[in-house]
């Protein structure tokens, strides 16, 4: 009787571990954008006069990358993001290339008093960028994605596979 209840048991435990390893795991990130910037269409919305396509891509980075150039101290590309919903925290990394002088890639929250995540690009092999602490974004707050190259002096920058991702409360 004592051997037919501990098997019991063992069985109850033995499904109970396949049934939770079968389950999907939950991720506590949502990604709110992504870009790779492989089409005209993937650059709907951005603006700026300093943006193009270019064939150098990091690993994994399909086929083009968004080449951003210039000389002028204005950004060179801009991109808004709808405003989110609800409060939320925001994470942010990319690939960059510097290909001459280097730049700039931001993500801002478009709201008076709040912080954003800058890095310089610098690198001149394709390197990922990507922020270790998060930005807190209000319900209701859009954001703004910018890059720049150049400023006093003309500059190059590639970037690619841009991501955005909102954090699990």
């Amino acid at each position: 009787m004592m051997i037919m209840k501990n098997s019991f048991w063992l069985i109850v435990l033995i499904s109970s571990l396949i049934v939770a390893s079968c389950k999907k795991e939950s991720t506590l990130e949502q990604q709110i954008y992504f870009n790779s910037f492989e089409s005209q269409s993937d650059t709907i919305g951005w603006i700026g006069d300093a943006f193009n396509f270019d064939n150098d891509v990091p690993s994994h980075g399909g086929k083009k990358s968004l080449s951003i150039s210039g000389g002028c101290i204005i950004p060179h590309a801009e991109y808004t993001i709808n405003p989110q919903s609800p409060d939320c925290y925001l994470k942010f990394r990319f690939w960059g290339k510097n290909l001459s002088n280097g730049g700039g890639v931001w993500l801002a929250v478009n709201k008076k008093g709040y912080k954003n995540i800058s890095f310089d690009v610098t690198e001149k092999e394709w390197t990922l960028y990507e922020s270790q602490d998060s930005i807190f974004c209000p319900a209701n707050t859009s954001l703004t994605l910018g890059a720049i190259a150049g400023g006093i002096s003309s500059s190059a920058i590639l970037i690619d596979m841009i991501e955005i991702t909102k954090l699990g409360l």
